[in-house]
């Protein structure tokens, strides 16, 4: 199966540990909401040149807070640039488009319409566990 890096997607917004517990659902909303609207998010990684790489991918799943996996499916360059330098920024848009309407029509937003998540990866791919395979599977059965 595939292989996937775990990363540790600590202090969104420089918040505290317990800032990070109390939100962690609404970040995990968010990120469902993302999902659901642009069927990916979008994980930066610094190359070997330094310079910064955004690379879509689809299969971004928060856990406990603070942390997540990702499975390197498509991914190109992100292995490589993660072996050299374990920090990720993850961005997660709602582009759900009555929201963005509704919102412009107010003008304001009703929640937040994005979140970025920065951290590092902890260690090398390692295979998913069943579990997580299994979560994986069933996100993206719903898009078959």
């Amino acid at each position: 199966m595939n292989s996937a890096a775990e990363p540790a997607l600590q202090g969104f917004s420089r918040t505290d540990p317990k800032a990070l517990h109390e939100q962690w659902p609404r970040v995990r909303q968010l990120f469902s909401r993302a999902f659901a609207s642009s069927l990916h998010f979008a994980i930066a990684s610094v190359d070997a040149r330094g310079a910064p790489h955004v690379t879509p991918i689809g299969s971004v799943l928060l856990g406990e807070p603070g942390r997540g996996i990702f499975f390197e499916v498509f991914a190109r360059r992100l292995p490589s640039n993660l072996a050299k330098d374990s920090r990720v920024s993850i961005l997660a848009v709602d582009s759900g488009k009555l929201f963005w309407l509704r919102s412009l029509l107010a003008g304001r937003f009703a929640r937040p319409p994005a979140l970025r998540l920065v951290g590092h990866v902890l260690g090398p791919p390692r295979r998913a566990t069943p579990e997580e395979q299994e979560r994986f599977a069933r996100r993206v059965r719903r898009l078959r």
